[in-house]
């Protein structure tokens, strides 16, 4: 994104990011790391809650992420329970009538 927007080129200004660290929040994992996992995963959102770049960067993961950078990021939780905060990434639709609800429903 970065480069195209420098050098002039087509972009929509948006990188989406879908579970970049699922590999390092598996507790289950046996692999060794040269650094802790929970290093590589507070390092990347502390730099992400101070990246002052073009254009939006959307991070989609489902691990909780350390108190003190949610406030600086603002993270969306995704709930997936109607009328309870944001359902999922896409707005849900009313398959029968194939319109959006209306916000306040949701």
């Amino acid at each position: 994104m970065e480069h195209a927007l420098e050098k002039g080129h087509p972009h929509l200004g948006a990188v989406v990011l879908d579970s970049p660290l699922k590999t390092y929040a598996d507790p289950d994992s046996t692999e060794e790391h040269d650094v802790l996992p929970a290093t590589v995963i507070d390092r990347f959102y502390d730099w992400m809650s101070t990246w002052r770049g073009r254009g939006q960067v959307i991070v989609l993961e489902n691990e909780p992420i350390k108190t003190e950078t949610a406030e600086v990021l603002e993270p969306i939780t995704f709930t997936r329970v109607r009328g309870n905060g944001r359902y999922g990434f896409y707005p849900l639709r009313d398959v029968v009538n194939n319109h959006l609800p209306n916000p306040s429903d949701e």
